[in-house]
This record gives structure tokens, C-alpha cells and sequence, in this order.
């Protein structure tokens, strides 16, 4: 605390040690710093946007102290001394209401494990408040940004998962918090920290998508359908780097499940196949039309299908064996496919239902693969209906 008579009281908190929510090396400062000034006739502290204090630069020494001083006095026009006060970097403030204190507001302040401030509210207050606002579209989105073979087409498959489920949460109304892992946050670790910090409320939906590398262990056919993310770039030295930078799509959906969110897609747009084969991308003379109304929506097909659904879908590119194709038009055909199928479940007027776009989604994914890549590519998939495992439906894709 800085006081004295004629300016009054101020607080300041000061660090060196920060980090942004864009990371700390793109800041524009050296160290952070907050101000407060006692309100008298409130009897609290403020935010201030204004003080008479300055502190000056500590040295490079971990705990050595920054210098605090008074700015000096200067004359005002009519030549009297007044105190200088200078910005002190808070641009505006205000106090947050119920109605504003949602779960999306504070997770751009906060971490999922610092949600709470002990004395002001209470854990259990704080998560009663977030739970108790419209629902939320949580999406993570998991791309292969680097590896000169796919990149192209993989960030351009995370922009279109983007760009459609934000116009879904905008049409519905409700708010959408992405999380990209792409770049040098491809990682399991990543990954795994992603789901870990999201904490759906009973009546939110969480996307995961995935667009990179894929594949399957040699003799996991009956074990394990679904493949393996390769999180990593480049060929992997050996089979152990394989194995500690991978992890099943089977798994994340499992514990995304289990954060009993009303409804969980997760989708995989990567190869099934053994090993040793990895994605391409096929050179195409295809033109991609987006005519008007193209992205056009019924509301009550939407309400239906988003927020009155209750169930978990885990959708796979390709059934064990296949490739998941991808061109210079259409990028990836299970992204494309996929998206296309729910772009025209969402025009129907009523009753819209995720087994039929994910029939047509698969019907249109074929196609595209045998015209452009002369093979085979059947997607895999299990529907279970409100979260229960007895009432799945799913196509594994062994039987063919």
C-alpha cells in the first residue's frame, strides 16, 4: 500500500513472472502490473485508471524489488504546482453482476483450475452460477499444421470445423469456446490438457476434431477399431516414439464422455491404415461451389439436433486398413463429407436425426474417395443415445 494525505491510498501488485492468454512472448511489457485506490465511501478498493506512484525497473536479479517513487509536481496553466498523475495500463474496469459472471466470461481470465476466489464466492457458487447459464459449445481442435504432405489440407479442414460450429453457436444464440492445438502444441500432452481443462455443464456440447496423421498397430484389428493420433511430425524414429506420441481416438472420446456433457462429437479425419502408410493429398480439377443459402439453417431443426439431443458420437475417416483421402478442392473428404451431411440435416423443418447424417455423410465420403482416389473409404462410427453404452449403435466396419 502507497498512501498520503493528499492523494490517498493506493494498492499495487507487481510481477515479472506472467503469462498471457496469448503467451508471454509476444507482450508488449515487462512486467505486470495492477492498481487499486481505496474508495472512502464505498469502503473497498478499486481498479484505478490513474496514480501518482511510478514504479521503475528492478534489475535482471530474481528477487530484487522494482523501485516505487511519486511522480513529480508540475504546473497546471494557471501556474500552481499540482501533483502528475499517469496511467497506470487498466483501461476500463467494471463489477461483474450474476447475469455476466458466466463460465465463457471467466475462462478468458482464468484457468479451469483457478475458478474460484476464496472469500468473494466459493467453488461450489462459482460453478452453480457458470452451470446455470445457457448452454456452452466447447470445441477443441486438433490439427496437423507442419508436415508439408497434409498441412495445406488439415489447417484448412480446422478452419471449416471452425468457421461452421461457430455459425451454429451464432445461430443458436449460445456462446463458443475454441481451443486450437496446432504448431508446436501438438502434443499429447497438449491434448490431454485440453480435455482436462474443459468442464462442461450437463447441458453443453463439446466438439474434438482431429485432422493429421493416423494409424493402426499391426495385429490390434478386433481390439481396437478406431485408430491412433499421430502426435507428432515427421516419421517417427521408432516404434517406441510412436507409442508415447499417439493416443487412440477410442480413449479421447472415453473421457470426454465422461465429463457427461449433454451431447459429445468427436470426429477423427486421419488414416486407419497399418503403420507403414501414411496421408497425401490426391491432385484434383474439381471446382467446390458454395451457393447462396448454402449455409442456411431451419431453427427448429437446429434446437433439435444441438440442444435437444442427448447423446455421444465418435465418428472415424476410415474403417482399419484404409487411407483418409484428401484433395487440393475438397481437403479432407470425412471433414467435408461430414460437415456437408450436417449442413443438410440443419435445412430440414423438423425432427433431424445424427444417424442419418452420419449415413449420409458416409455415403458421400465414398463416393468422393472412389472417384478421386480409386479405393475404398468407409467411415467408422458408434452413436450412443444419452450416454448410456447398452444403447449404442455402431459400424466398426470389421464385418466388410
Amino acid at each position: 500500500m502507497l498512501a498520503d494525505s493528499v492523494t490517498g491510498s493506493y494498492h499495487y501488485c507487481w510481477s515479472k513472472k506472467y503469462i498471457t492468454k496469448e503467451g508471454s512472448e509476444i507482450a508488449e511489457f515487462n512486467a505486470l502490473q495492477f492498481w487499486f485506490k481505496t474508495n472512502s465511501k464505498k469502503k473497498i478498493s478499486e481498479p484505478t485508471l490513474s496514480t501518482p506512484f511510478y514504479i521503475s525497473k528492478a534489475s535482471s536479479e530474481p528477487n530484487e524489488q522494482p523501485t516505487i517513487s511519486k511522480y513529480p509536481l508540475e504546473p497546471d496553466r494557471a501556474g500552481n504546482m499540482k501533483q502528475r498523475f499517469d496511467a497506470t495500463g487498466i483501461l476500463s474496469f467494471k463489477q461483474l453482476n450474476s447475469a455476466l459472471f458466466t463460465k465463457v466470461y471467466l475462462a478468458d481470465f482464468f484457468t479451469a483450475g483457478e475458478l474460484f476466489y476464496e472469500g468473494a464466492y466459493s467453488k461450489t457458487q462459482i460453478l452453480t452460477i457458470r452451470n446455470n447459464t445457457k448452454p456452452v459449445l466447447y470445441l477443441i481442435n486438433v490439427i496437423n499444421s507442419v508436415d508439408t504432405d497434409i498441412a495445406v489440407n488439415c489447417i484448412s479442414d480446422g478452419k471449416k470445423i471452425s468457421s461452421y460450429f461457430k455459425k451454429v453457436a451464432s445461430f443458436l444464440e449460445i456462446p463458443i469456446t475454441e481451443k486450437k492445438i496446432m504448431g508446436k502444441e501438438f502434443t499429447t500432452t497438449a491434448v490431454r490438457a485440453a480435455i482436462k481443462n474443459i468442464h462442461p455443464g450437463k447441458d453443453d456440447i463439446v466438439v474434438f476434431f482431429y485432422s493429421g496423421h493416423g494409424f493402426s498397430w499391426k495385429g490390434d484389428q478386433m481390439s481396437n477399431p478406431f485408430p491412433e493420433l499421430g502426435l507428432y511430425y515427421g516419421r517417427p524414429p521408432s516404434w517406441d516414439h510412436m507409442g508415447a506420441f499417439s493416443i487412440n481416438l477410442e480413449e479421447i472420446y472415453k473421457e470426454i464422455k465422461a465429463k457427461n456433457a449433454r451431447l459429445n462429437l468427436v470426429m477423427g479425419d486421419l488414416c486407419n491404415t497399418i503403420v507403414n502408410r501414411r496421408r497425401s493429398e490426391l491432385r484434383d480439377t474439381a471446382k467446390e461451389q458454395v451457393p447462396p443459402g448454402y449455409y442456411d439453417m431451419n431453427k427448429q431443426a437446429a434446437v433439435e439436433l444441438f440442444l435437444q439431443t442427448n447423446a455421444s458420437l465418435l465418428i472415424a475417416a476410415a474403417e482399419k486398413g484404409q487411407a483418409a483421402n484428401c484433395s487440393n478442392t475438397y481437403d479432407g473428404f470425412f471433414t467435408s463429407g461430414l460437415l456437408n451431411s450436417i449442413r443438410l440435416g440443419l435445412k430440414v423443418t423438423s425432427n433431424p436425426q445424427w444417424n442419418s447424417i452420419i449415413q449420409g455423410a458416409e455415403a458421400e465420403i465414398s463416393a468422393l474417395a472412389l472417384q478421386f482416389a480409386k479405393e475404398d473409404q468407409n467411415i467408422i462410427y458408434r452413436f450412443c443415445n444419452a450416454k448410456n453404452t447398452f444403447s449404442c449403435v455402431e459400424d466398426l466396419g470389421i464385418h466388410k
